[in-house]
């Protein structure tokens, strides 16, 4: 994720080396909520993260992040 993150920064021609990242999951049974977490551990090491359950969010909050990081839940064989 970090790389892929380093990737869109130099491919936007962002003006900032640590943009704001906003990490928004929607989890049914915590599953997507842990990942989300596993990656925004890692990626703090690096950038400004926040996390955030998507029902309790609203667009503006989502406008003022330079990068978006959705997750969300399936079932079965990848089903939304």
């Amino acid at each position: 994720a970090q790389r892929l993150v380093q990737e869109y920064i130099a491919l936007s021609g962002t003006n900032t080396s640590s943009p704001r990242i906003g990490i928004f999951y929607g989890s049914d049974t915590g599953n997507t909520e842990a990942v989300a977490r596993k990656i925004a551990n890692q990626l703090s090491k690096t950038f400004d993260i926040h996390i955030q359950d998507i029902a309790e969010t609203s667009k503006e909050n989502m406008e003022s992040f330079e990068v978006l990081l959705l997750g969300a839940s399936t079932w079965f064989y990848g089903e939304l």
